[in-house]
């Protein structure tokens, strides 16, 4: 969050060129501002950019506000995302909310507000972040902490406790730029679509798995290893061919060692 000390007597409504040049130097795509104006001296401003410029400017002025100090109990743990609910029609219906709302889940979600999780885990869901608006365009902004208790099944018994801090907003001035540059600002790269290939998965440790569909196989007709062990002898083969006849066969003469006459010596 960038905090001005100074009192400013412009808006950042009337001249949103003055932001560009510092969001530019941190690269911040979002930034809360707090804006100590005369006319509005409690004023939260938020602002998105789009290629260095400014794609939404939101103004919401604190009506009423307790830090999490006021609230007795346990606090969230710092790093944990929190679950993000929306209460009300105007959510939906309004166009003006709905960027609003997308606003909130940027901010709130550290990025990743609007993404669905398939899996959570029940120990890093510790609390709820519960916006609402009201028919007079009120926003009410509250955060409770999840207590899981015994319910004698395997799913815990949830209860929600206050634990700060609490803002009620009212909508101010706002400015939205063109439907065709938030065309331009959601449309997802074909570098990071995912393409989904046919019998090739990722498990839970990230690494690919694949499936790979062969044919039968004849097991009789597999090659394996040469040894001298598994190799038929060729005295066997005569024998078994022999014994087919149901005739004797002449022995042959066994082969006589060579001689090696030996020399005189002189």
């Amino acid at each position: 969050m960038v905090y001005y000390s100074a009192k400013r007597t412009t808006s950042s409504i009337r001249r949103p060129t003055s932001h560009r040049i510092p969001l530019h130097k941190k690269q911040r795509p979002l930034d809360p501002l707090c804006l100590p104006l005369q006319k509005t001296p409690h004023c939260l401003t938020l602002i998105r950019t789009f290629n260095h410029e400014i794609l939404d400017l939101v103004e919401l002025t604190l009506r009423r506000g307790l830090p999490m100090e006021a609230f007795e109990g346990p606090k969230p743990a710092m790093g944990n995302r929190p679950t993000l609910v929306f209460n009300g029609d105007l959510w939906e219906t309004d166009e003006e909310f709905v960027k609003i709302k997308n606003s909130l889940q940027d901010l709130l979600g550290n990025g990743n507000g609007s993404t669905h999780a398939d899996k959570v885990n029940l120990k890093g869901l510790d609390h709820v972040i519960s916006v609402s608006v009201d028919v007079d365009k009120t926003i009410h902004f509250r955060t409770y902490m999840i207590v899981l208790k015994k319910s004698g099944t395997k799913l815990p018994k949830v209860e929600l406790s206050e634990c700060g801090p609490s803002f009620e907003f009212k909508v101010g001035r706002t400015r939205f730029a063109d439907d065709a540059v938030y065309k331009q600002a959601y449309r997802v790269p074909k570098e990071l679509t995912v393409k989904k290939v046919k019998n090739i998965e990722r498990d839970e440790m990230g690494d690919k798995v694949g499936r790979v569909h062969m044919e039968n196989q004849d097991f009789s007709k597999l090659q394996t290893r040469k040894m001298k062990g598994l190799k038929r002898g060729r005295k066997n083969d005569d024998d078994g061919e022999e014994g087919g006849d149901g005739e004797d066969a002449p022995e042959k003469p066994k082969k006589q060692p060579r001689k090696f006459a030996k020399k005189n010596k002189d």
